[in-house]
């Protein structure tokens, strides 16, 4: 964000964007930051007590809450002891001392501060100061030894640590103990600093209550895990969420459909003399893609491509390569990123490629993605190595140049209309004026009138009319701010470094459903996934979650809304991208995923597939439809009961579904089976149909792994009657090392046997106070296993009025169990939802899946029912 947002501070030098921030005066001494906003460079600063200098001071103290702001560590800070300028000593009665700080390099004025015995008083006193201090005083977070012994300036000046941790310390980044890291606080939640409030206190009164960690947690086994995820990938072994190439094929049907799918495409994949000089010899797109690593626990990166490989699009394969798949899943054109400056072309040679081509017959766009070039990719956004300057002749002269594509045969055009797409429309020398140059000038060459798309990003989201352009396009991930919410918190990061924003990118999809539709003509665009961690790898922008499904989900939503488009180019939709892998972009097949968002991209077209448009149907079907099928919600009315045995099962690991159907042959007894599958995993569900006739699949989001899909069954079959349930799931825990083995005893257990089931279900029907049972060596005390759970559960407690102050109880660890309907029917009063569950960043404790595995044992201890182990 700018500086002039943060705290407010003064504007002293608008030539250099020197800004000022002076905190409020405390009984310390005086403190603030100075930062000149171009450079960052540190300032000197000089302090006059009325007409004397009494020193000079350089600012350059680290300054966590700036930092945080920024989002880069800056040593911008000053602190100034009142004993330094002979406060109280030189204050007399009823005189005014006028304190002046002054920057020494332009002799600018900062601030002038006017003190009296009664105002100092004041800041000696400070009541928020003494509550605040109570608060941290009763705290075990706070380790005063610690402190004096890890800042020797604070016991060398006498100076209380919890007072000088309230008015300097944290905004420092000192921290209260090692249970507290306070950068890693204020870095995962900015809006703290923004709102002026102490990380300790706030964790304290409210962040712990919210999941918010006091500091990173990772051990060496999250290492461990990170890399041999990383090594499966890269050895080529088939992910969860991999799928192959299909039988799918709209290379015919694309031409009759009444919209048209446009993807970007990025030309950064040939060597060019200017990146050589840049970036050193050799250099591509590639060259960044492949130097990636994971920020945090599950991580995906490095990306790495499949099918078409690290290519080279000089060479005419590729493209050609390219042009057959995007066809095949329903792509109806590229649009080229061009970069022109003032007549100097550069990456010019795959769109060149492409024009002349004879053999290829597909549309395309232009982009022109005129800004500066820069090394932003390696965060350094000051340092400029092709300028864009604009002048209006330049401008004009921008439309001869790109004439020539505009004329091919293959260029996209609405009505006989070329589509012309401009990054910064709004930075042009004079946009009017340019807009009815060029379109004069296409009219009179016979190119007919061009369309004019302005692209909504960097801080230009009006209506493109203003500036004599014809359309806007949405451009995700560049959002109108603020819009999104970071979820740094919940992140374990691998990278001590790294200092860049996560964000979820479910809730990019739902920003985007929920838009309103401006007045002006206006064009969608579905975004693949973002992360540009391979250009940015410390100061990288993340949308975690991203996942063919819900990337389906958008791009399903925008071809619906093309029904209803009043003006044809609005039936255009773009895709952001086919191959920006730098960024984490790209439809183009990878390790990971394959070909899903490929397949996510025909299923689409192939939901809104008008009547008179005819597709062979595919053998393979990435999300299947089905009236037992159920995505994100279950309907109720498309569940028939036949058994009074509900079996809920969540198959996280699809090829555990071989071991599962052994166990469940074991139920000799009628049962209608459930089971929830991540939307994120590739499973052939007719696996399960032709197992069991009465089953429902829930395609739910992975998020509150097996506990959120099981609450949604559970609270949506209720009313059914079932009287008894079993819960089982694909647990690995990859994290512990007998995670295989703590599975198959936990499931044999339970249903290891008719003979188990028969003893289960009779020990049901003799004791009607029996809630749950569970595995003996599975069924374990709270006391044994707190964890770091204590918070939630007294929450969830609160909403349910129990009285419940940590006393010990049972419950069934790894939540595999049966149980009575009636013993957990209050669950239904919690009214959880699947956003109240943390972000899957592997956590192993403290989210609220953790703490319900607890609080089921804990509900039916509190609701007169009781658990017990089977002997």
């Amino acid at each position: 964000m700018n500086l002039i947002q943060f705290y407010k501070p003064k504007p002293i030098d608008t030539k250099t964007n020197l800004y000022v921030h002076l905190d409020p005066l405390h009984k310390l001494g005086i403190s603030g930051w100075i930062v000149e906003e171009k450079t960052l460079n540190s300032r000197i600063i000089e302090v006059w007590v009325n007409q004397t200098k009494f020193l000079e001071r350089a600012a350059n103290l680290y300054r966590a809450d700036i930092s945080a702001v920024l989002g880069q560590k800056l040593n911008c800070g000053f602190f100034i002891t009142w004993k330094e300028i002979n406060l109280p000593y030189s204050l007399e009665h009823n005189q005014v001392l006028k304190i002046k700080l002054i920057d020494k390099l332009s002799g600018v004025k900062l601030e002038s501060i006017y003190i009296t015995q009664n105002s100092f008083l004041k800041i000696l006193q400070g009541k928020k100061v003494e509550e605040e201090y109570q608060i941290i005083k009763d705290n075990w977070l706070f380790d005063e030894p610690w402190y004096l012994k890890n800042y020797p300036d604070v016991k060398e000046n006498h100076w209380d640590p919890i007072i000088h941790y309230i008015l300097v310390g944290w905004k420092e980044g000192r921290d209260p103990s090692p249970n507290f890291d306070t950068d890693y606080y204020l870095f995962s939640n900015v809006e703290i600093v923004l709102a002026q409030k102490n990380p300790l206190t706030h964790y304290i009164l409210e962040g712990r209550y919210k999941g918010r960690r006091p500091k990173p947690v990772f051990s060496d086994s999250d290492y461990r895990l990170s890399y041999f995820k990383a090594l499966k990938v890269a050895q080529k072994e088939t992910s969860l969420e991999f799928v192959p190439e299909t039988d799918i094929d709209l290379s015919e049907a694309r031409k009759y459909l009444p919209f048209k799918l446009i993807a970007f495409y990025l030309p950064q994949f040939h060597p060019i003399p200017e990146n050589d000089q840049w970036w050193g010899k050799g250099f591509t797109e590639w060259t960044n893609v492949t130097k990636a690593a994971p920020n945090f626990l599950g991580h995906y990166q490095p990306h790495l491509p499949i099918d078409l490989g690290f290519y080279d699009l000089r060479v005419p394969e590729v493209k050609r390569r390219q042009v057959e798949l995007a066809k095949k899943y329903g792509i109806s054109g590229f649009c080229f990123y061009v970069y022109w400056f003032s007549g100097k072309r550069l990456l010019e040679k795959p769109v060149d490629a492409f024009f002349e081509d004879e053999v290829l017959d597909f549309n395309f766009c232009i982009s022109w993605a005129n800004e500066n070039w820069t090394r932003r990719w390696d965060g350094k956004e000051n340092d400029v190595l092709m300028p864009q300057i604009h002048t209006y002749e330049t401008d004009c002269q921008f439309i001869h140049d790109m004439a020539k594509y505009l004329a091919h045969r293959n260029y996209l055009k609405i009505e006989g209309r070329p589509v012309i797409l401009v990054q910064r429309a709004h930075d042009l020398a004079d946009p009017v004026r340019t807009a009815e140059y060029w379109k004069s000038f296409c009219v009179k060459q016979g190119l007919g009138e061009p369309i004019l798309v302005a692209v909504h990003c960097f801080n230009f989201y009006e209506d493109p009319g203003q500036i004599g352009f014809d359309a806007a396009l949405e451009f995700p991930p560049l959002f109108r701010k603020p819009t999104l919410e970071k979820i740094n918190q919940h992140a374990l990061l691998l990278n001590p470094d790294f200092q860049g924003a996560i964000f979820d990118y479910h809730q990019a999809v739902e920003v985007s459903l929920n838009k309103p539709k401006p007045d002006y003509r206006y064009i969608r665009t579905a975004l693949v996934s973002w992360d540009n961690t391979a250009r940015r790898q410390d100061q990288a922008t993340i949308f975690a979650f991203s996942s063919p499904y819900l990337y389906k989900k958008w791009l399903s939503f925008l071809i619906k809304k093309t029904f209803e488009a009043k003006f044809p180019e609005e039936r255009l939709i773009f895709i952001n991208a086919w191959n920006e892998w730098a960024e984490g972009n790209h439809l183009e097949p990878d390790r990971k995923h394959g070909y899903a968002y490929l397949q996510a991209t025909a299923e689409a077209i192939l939901e809104n597939l008008p009547s008179d448009v005819s597709v062979k149907k595919p053998r393979v079907m990435l999300f299947k439809k089905g009236q037992r099928i159920f995505y994100e919600n279950i309907n109720l009315n498309q569940i028939i009961k036949k058994a009074d045995l509900a079996v809920i099962l969540h198959l996280y690991y699809p090829d555990l579904w071989e071991e599962f159907k052994q166990y469940l042959r074991n139920l000799t007894c009628s049962y209608d089976l459930f089971v929830s599958i991540p939307v994120e995993v590739y499973f052939d569900t007719d696996q399960i149909f032709d197992f069991h006739a009465n089953s429902y699949i829930y395609r739910n989001l992975n998020r509150g792994r097996d506990i959120a899909p099981f609450l949604e069954i559970f609270k949506t079959i209720y009313p059914m009657g079932y009287l008894y349930g079993l819960k089982i799931h694909s647990k690995k825990s990859i994290h512990r090392p007998d995670g295989e083995v703590w599975r198959k005893k936990a499931i044999k257990a339970l249903v290891g046997s008719p003979e188990i089931v028969d003893k289960i279900l009779k020990t049901f029907e003799k004791d009607k106070r029996l809630g749950i049972i569970s595995g003996k060596d599975m069924l374990t005390t709270y006391q044994a296993h707190v964890g770091t759970n204590q918070h939630y559960l007294k929450l969830l407690c609160h909403k349910l009025d129990i009285q419940w102050d940590g006393e010990d109880f049972l419950f069934p660890a790894g939540s595999m169990f049966w149980f009575r309907f009636e013993a957990l029917k209050d669950l239904l009063k919690l009214e959880l939802s699947f956003r109240d569950f943390e972000p899957e960043f592997y956590q192993i404790d403290g989210c609220l899946h953790h703490a319900l595995e607890r609080f089921f044992g804990l509900l039916v201890s509190k609701t007169d029912y009781f658990c017990k182990s089977l002997d």
